[in-house]
C-alpha cells in the first residue's frame, strides 16, 4: 500500500513538472524580448516623445550597441536627436553620420536632413544645400518637399552671406490673417560708427553689454563652453528677444504649409500660433521664416522649445 502511494506522488510530481520544464524556455524568450535592441529603441523612442532626452539617448545608445543593421542605424538616428535636443551638437553629428548609412532610404534621408542642420547652425549653407539635396534624391511625398526647400533656403543664405555689403532688412509679418504688416523700413546703408556721433540713447546698453561681458569672463574659467560664452553674448546683444524658428523658405506657400503644421503643437504646448516673416534685403532676394512666440532670453525659449517637441526648430534672435 506505501509503495504504491509513493508511486502515485512521483507520478503526480513528474507531470507537475514537466509544465515547468516546457514554459521555462519560452519565459526566457519572452524576457529576451523585453530586452531586445528593438525594445529598447522602442522605449527610446517614448521617451524623446516625452521629451526625456538623456532617457532617449541612453536606451538609444544601448540599442545601437547591441542591434544588427539596419535597426542598429536607427538606434543611432533616435540618439542622434535626443543629443542634439541636449545641445550636444558634435555627439548629435557622429550619431547622424553613422545613421545616414543605412540601407533604409527613411532613415538615411531623415539623418543627412538634421547633417544639414547641423552644418547651417555651423555657418556652412554651401554644404548644408548639398545634404539636403542628397536627403530629398532617398526621401519622398512631404519629407522630400521639405528637404528641397532646405536647400534652396540654404543656397539663399550662402549667396547672400556672400555679397557685401549686407542690406539693412525689411521685413513683413504675415500673421495667420495673410495681411503683411511693415515692421521696418530703410533702403540707406548704415553709416560707420566713426562717422557719427554716439547715440545718448544707446550708452546703457553699451554698459550694459560690457558688464554681460565681465560677467562671461570667470563662468569661461569655470568650464563655459566657447558655444554658451556666445549665447551669452548674442543675448547681451539682442534688444528685441528670442523666438522659435521653425524653417526658412524661398516661397511663401512652403512656409505657410510648415506654420500649418505646426499650429496642433504649438497649442499642446502653450505657445502661441506660428507667424511668418518675409525678410527683403536690397538684392531683392526674399526668404519667409516660420517662428513661434517671442522671448525674453535665449534660456525661456529653450524651455518652450522642450515643450514644442518638434525637429527643425531652434531658438534664435528675432530677426529685422
Amino acid at each position: 500500500m506505501e509503495l504504491v502511494k509513493v508511486r502515485g506522488i512521483m507520478t503526480l510530481h513528474h507531470l507537475s513538472s514537466r509544465p515547468i520544464r516546457v514554459l521555462l524556455p519560452l519565459l526566457l524568450v519572452v524576457l529576451a524580448a523585453c530586452n531586445s535592441p528593438q525594445q529598447k529603441l522602442d522605449d527610446a523612442t517614448r521617451s524623446y516623445d516625452a521629451a526625456d532626452w538623456t532617457k532617449a539617448y541612453n536606451d538609444a545608445v544601448a540599442a545601437q550597441n547591441e542591434a544588427q543593421p539596419p535597426l542598429k542605424q536607427h538606434a543611432a538616428f533616435v540618439a542622434g536627436l535626443a543629443a542634439y535636443r541636449q545641445d550636444r551638437f558634435d555627439e548629435a553629428k557622429t550619431r547622424f553620420e553613422f545613421a545616414e548609412t543605412s540601407t533604409d532610404k527613411d532613415v538615411s534621408g531623415q539623418a543627412k536632413v538634421m547633417l544639414g542642420d547641423l552644418l547651417v547652425r555651423d555657418k556652412r549653407p554651401d554644404a548644408a544645400a548639398a545634404k539636403y539635396d542628397q536627403a530629398a534624391m532617398l526621401l519622398n511625398g512631404d519629407a522630400a518637399t521639405r528637404a528641397r526647400a532646405l536647400a534652396t533656403a540654404a543656397r539663399d543664405q550662402a549667396k547672400a552671406s556672400a555679397t557685401p555689403p549686407p542690406a539693412e532688412a525689411a521685413s513683413e509679418d504675415g500673421g495667420s490673417d495673410g495681411k503683411a504688416v511693415a515692421t521696418t523700413a530703410g533702403a540707406k546703408p548704415k553709416k560707420k560708427a566713426t562717422d557719427t556721433k554716439p547715440d545718448p540713447k544707446a550708452k546703457p546698453a553699451a554698459k550694459g553689454a560690457a558688464a554681460n561681458a565681465k560677467d562671461d569672463k570667470p563662468a569661461a574659467k569655470d568650464g563655459k563652453s566657447a558655444k554658451n560664452a556666445k549665447d551669452d553674448k548674442d543675448d547681451a546683444k539682442s534688444g528685441k528677444g528670442f523666438t522659435i524658428q521653425c524653417g526658412a523658405y524661398v516661397k511663401e506657400s512652403d512656409a505657410r504649409q510648415r506654420a500649418r503644421e505646426l499650429t496642433d503643437d504649438a497649442k499642446k504646448a502653450g505657445l502661441p500660433a506660428p507667424t511668418v516673416k518675409r525678410l527683403t534685403g536690397r538684392d531683392g532676394k526674399k526668404l519667409w521664416i516660420v517662428s513661434i512666440g517671442e522671448f525674453k532670453s535665449r534660456a525661456d525659449g529653450k524651455k518652450a522649445l522642450a515643450k514644442l517637441k518638434v525637429d527643425h526648430a531652434e531658438v534664435l534672435p528675432i530677426a529685422g
